[in-house]
């Protein structure tokens, strides 16, 4: 064992030290630190019973630099999967009938929906032991809806809006025109199904708005490719015959099947050595099929146990990073990575 001098810092963090190795001192990339994706809730008493609402608006993602460089968002992906970790299906290798199964999910990411970063190369730093966070609306929530509410003549005094979060210094937002910054969404694969309308996966006139749904996988990528040479390869790809498009570098029509039920949709493939961090977000009682390859994430986690579970017991809660004491964890293991708790709508770090 080697032994070596530390000093402390004065949030009580050791530094220093030969020998002072921890997972967080090995990381080389950014890492995802908090996801809050299953909102907020607020309540009105009308004639004396109270109404409990739920608000998810204010979704955000939280991303943290673990490593002593400064790094740079500039051109990188927010993606999320398309695959639902919760579904008891099959992935076949070509239509619903075949009994041939594929990994080729397993060996990319399978992409669903995604966001891109602007910038040249080195816009948006990320200063070392720093974290920014990701918006869906970078407002002051309450204040926004208060506001929404009285232009609508209602009586505020009715309203609890207490745990609506305040967003408004958020730098950055996925959707237009709130926060300082833009990260604008340039693909979405929901609702397509087939590959005559694949185009209309990067048309913002027609794709779904970016979300983080329950059951999911959402990573951070830093692509090789510039994000318009991929569009025009998946734009080429999707035109092949069926036979050439099983061989597509990006392009993938999907399909599966569950007992009774075959289906098809589209997909984008990345490979996973651009992944730098992924998490598997799912109820905890409820994963059932493997959706990224066990170098991304070994596990899941969700701050629902069930779907059916009560709004208010998960409402107001991220997963979020765990920290050992040392730094924050990261084995590639979302079920002992993460943990559930309450929001910490800011940047500031919370070591504990």
């Amino acid at each position: 064992m080697v032994i070596g001098l530390t000093g402390c810092r004065r949030d009580g963090i050791p530094t220093g030290g030969e020998g002072n190795t921890t997972e967080e001192s090995k990381q080389t990339d950014l890492r995802i630190l908090e996801v809050y994706y299953a909102g907020s809730e607020y309540s009105r008493v009308a004639e004396g019973k109270r109404y409990d609402s739920g608000y998810d608006d204010d979704a955000f993602i939280k991303i943290y630099n673990p490593t002593k460089e400064v790094k740079y968002l500039d051109g990188m992906l927010i993606a999320t999967g398309s695959l639902d970790p919760a579904a008891n299906i099959e992935v076949t290798a070509t239509d619903g009938s075949s009994s041939g199964t594929a990994d080729y999910y397993l060996k990319n990411f399978l992409v669903g929906s995604m966001l891109l970063f602007p910038g040249s190369g080195t816009e948006h730093p990320v200063q070392p032991g720093t974290a920014v966070i990701i918006a869906k609306r970078a407002i002051d929530h309450k204040a926004a809806f208060a506001k929404y509410l009285e232009k609508n003549d209602e009586d505020l005094k009715t309203y609890d809006l207490s745990k609506l979060l305040d967003l408004h210094q958020a730098k950055y937002s996925w959707t237009e025109g709130s926060g300082e910054i833009w990260v604008h969404e340039v693909f979405n694969a929901g609702g397509i199904g087939s590959s005559e309308e694949a185009a209309n996966a990067w048309d913002p006139e027609e794709m779904n708005d970016f979300s983080i749904s329950e059951k999911t996988a959402l990573a951070l990528i830093r692509p090789t490719v510039e994000i318009n040479k991929i569009k025009e390869a998946f734009l080429q790809e999707c035109k092949l015959p069926a036979s050439d498009r099983e061989k597509a570098v990006y392009y993938r029509d999907i399909y599966f099947k569950s007992t009774h039920h075959s289906s098809r949709k589209v997909g984008l493939l990345l490979p996973n050595d651009q992944v730098i961090d992924a998490v598997v977000i799912c109820p905890m009682k409820e994963k059932k099929m493997q959706i990224l390859n066990l170098s991304l994430d070994k596990g899941f986690h969700g701050v629902q146990q069930s779907s059916g579970d009560t709004r208010s017991t998960y409402a107001g809660k991220s997963i979020v990073r765990k920290w050992d004491g040392k730094g924050f964890v990261d084995e590639n293991n979302s079920t002992s990575d993460f943990e559930v708790k309450p929001v910490n709508p800011t940047t500031t770090i919370i070591r504990d």
